[in-house]
């Protein structure tokens, strides 16, 4: 099975913080990321995922393959360590760090 409900919540995620930063500035508060607010909206992603094919399906997970393993081997600007981006012991996710790739 595809992973048509992780996609859909991370469309989903995506937009909410750009409608959060619309301004330039985090809005605090503005449509918080709570099944009540989101779920009509993420149901519509669903909708349009649904209908990605086997031939869109192995293109997304070979270039999120490749962004994964990227990420593995990223190149670090010269102020910042390994030991910022891993993750900690106790979490299962790396930190976000604006690398400044020239790609």
């Amino acid at each position: 099975a595809n992973p048509i409900g992780a996609l859909a919540m991370a469309a989903t995620a995506v937009e909410r913080a750009f409608k959060a930063w619309s301004t330039g500035e985090y809005e605090v508060g503005k449509d918080s990321f709570s099944a009540s607010a989101w779920t009509n909206r993420t149901a519509l992603y669903v909708a349009d995922i649904e209908r990605i094919d086997s031939r869109g399906w192995r293109k997304i997970m070979e270039r999120a393959k490749a962004v994964l393993e990227r990420g593995k081997k990223a190149i670090l600007p010269p102020n910042m360590s390994a030991n910022q981006i891993l993750p900690k012991p106790d979490s299962r996710r790396y930190k976000v760090v604006d690398a400044d790739t020239s790609d």
